[in-house]
C-alpha cells in the first residue's frame, strides 16, 4: 500500500511540473522555473502559474510587435506609446 501511495505521489509531481510548465509558455513565463514550482508545490504550483497574468498584452499601432504590460516605448521601432498597455 505504501508502495502505491509513493508511486501516486512521483505522478503527481510529475503532472503538476509538466502543467504548471505548460502553463507558463502559454503565458510567456520561464518554463523551468515554474515547472519546478509545479514539481516542489503540486497543485498550489499549478495555481499559482495559472493565476498569473500573460507578460504580453497588446502591440505596438505602428509596428504590431508585441508589448509588454509596462511598456512606453515600442522595442522595436522606438515609437513612444501615448497610453501605457497596462
Amino acid at each position: 500500500m505504501a508502495d502505491l501511495l509513493v508511486a501516486f505521489a512521483i505522478v503527481q509531481a510529475i503532472l503538476s511540473c509538466y502543467t504548471a510548465g505548460a502553463i507558463a509558455d502559454a503565458r510567456d513565463r520561464n518554463i523551468a522555473w515554474w515547472g519546478f514550482i509545479g514539481l516542489v508545490l503540486g497543485v498550489v504550483g499549478v495555481f499559482l502559474v495559472y493565476t498569473l497574468p500573460p507578460v504580453y498584452s497588446g502591440s505596438c499601432p505602428r509596428c504590431a510587435e508585441p508589448l509588454r504590460l509596462w511598456a512606453t516605448v515600442c522595442p522595436c521601432c522606438q515609437v513612444a506609446l501615448t497610453d501605457p498597455i497596462a
